[in-house]
């Protein structure tokens, strides 16, 4: 009785995957199948249709999957290895152009629609090249596929005028993490009033926006935070030379913790003062290689901007940085106790207006380096430190 309903099982395991390419003489889904549901009255929107003297029109049912669909269905299983007496060398099996299957055992059957499908729709990280992800991102059902998805991946997007697939954000409802490198994308999220409120869309905690030379604007200034990125945690932009803004003045950030930027040359200021007194939670923020960036907030005076969870401070090789901040403003940095400067040659003062830092008691040039300076402030320690090093240079000068 057991065997009797191991094959059984195999038997069934098999139809569906015939049903799911639409293998002639495999498949469940046929004219017989569909006449029996209009026999029951049941499932109107798939019964035959007559369009012609001996033409019948089969309606695709919600399993019916695409040319497209089923080229990327084949090509996972051409690329499926499985441990030795597990089951068949089922890569053998497929044959891509034709979208079939042929020479599988029962057993093997069975391992595809219990074992590898559910592996499929249980993915929860996913690294795609532009090749890979118009054929994936392009599905009809995209939204079932990525069910689980918390992280994806695009790069390579190498065409001239590449274009954010930014459609796709919209099938992906679980998406936490993403992850854009190496591709020539000039813009990558919308203008909030620019999309649907009826759609629903995920919430992007982590960012990373890695090696795109010709990115201008993550969201245009003047424009509204795409709501993808309300949630935004983690945020780092490295290798971006073209990026002029990071993000619009008037963008606030309350969630986000971590901040890096790295090799963005275009940059010559980093956040508003709008944005900077919106960085409640920020408990990192990390900038270095950015040759022209003169400062890191910019804006409006006289305001308080308290970064009150800011805890690790560090700006490292920025030739043109003058200050901080070189509007009048009243900073408080009430948890932060690391602080790096290094190879920042203008710096005189950290800040115009006044500054805190009550727990603060030194300041490092380097990561690794053991030689620290403190005179009594913040900013009496970068003019010291700039004061040393303008002695230094000049002592080099007078031996030479």
């Amino acid at each position: 009785m057991a065997n009797s309903r191991k094959e059984l099982l195999a038997m069934a395991s098999k139809k569906n995957v015939g049903t799911l390419l639409n293998i002639e003489g495999k498949s469940k889904d046929h004219l017989k199948a569909r006449l029996d549901l209009v026999r029951m009255g049941i499932r109107k929107e798939i019964h035959p249709i007559n369009i012609g003297p001996n033409k019948i029109l089969l309606p695709p049912s919600q399993f019916t999957i695409s040319s497209k669909e089923k080229d990327i269905f084949c090509g996972v299983l051409k690329e499926v290895k499985v441990r030795e007496n597990y089951g068949s060398n089922i890569s053998r099996c497929v044959q891509l152009e034709q979208h079939k299957i042929h020479g599988l055992m029962s057993h093997d059957y069975h391992i595809l629609m219990q074992d590898l499908l559910k592996v499929i729709s249980n993915l929860e990280m996913l690294r795609m090249v532009q090749a890979d992800a118009d054929m994936i991102l392009q599905t009809q059902n995209s939204s079932a596929l990525f069910c689980k998805m918390t992280c994806i991946g695009l790069s390579s997007y190498n065409i001239e005028e590449a274009r954010f697939p930014y459609w796709f954000l919209e099938n992906v409802h679980t998406l936490e993490s993403l992850f854009v490198e190496w591709s020539c994308f000039k813009k990558i999220f919308q203008d909030k009033g620019k999309i649907s409120e009826k759609k629903t869309h995920p919430h992007i905690k982590s960012l990373l926006l890695n090696q795109l030379p010709k990115l201008q604007h993550i969201c245009e200034e003047g424009s509204q935070i795409d709501p993808v990125l309300e949630f935004l945690e983690v945020l780092r932009v490295l290798s971006c030379s073209s990026l002029t803004s990071l993000m619009p003045s008037s963008v606030t950030l309350n969630h986000l913790t971590k901040l890096e930027i790295t090799e963005c040359n275009g940059l010559k200021y980093l956040i508003s003062t709008l944005t900077a007194r919106s960085l409640d939670k920020l408990t990192e923020l990390k900038i270095k290689d950015c040759n022209s960036l003169e400062e890191v907030v910019n804006g409006v005076e006289n305001v308080n901007i308290a970064f009150i969870s800011l805890q690790s401070l560090m700006l490292e090789c920025l030739p043109s940085l003058i200050k901080f901040c070189s509007s009048k403003c009243s900073m408080k940095f009430p948890l932060l106790e690391k602080v790096i400067v290094g190879e920042c040659p203008r710096m005189k003062i950290f800040s115009v207006g006044d500054t805190s830092t009550p727990i603060l008691q030194k300041v490092k040039i380097a990561k690794n380096d053991s030689e620290w300076h403190w005179k009594g402030n913040l900013n009496n320690t970068i003019y010291n430190m700039f004061e040393d090093k303008e002695l230094c240079v000049k002592t080099t000068i007078w031996r030479f």
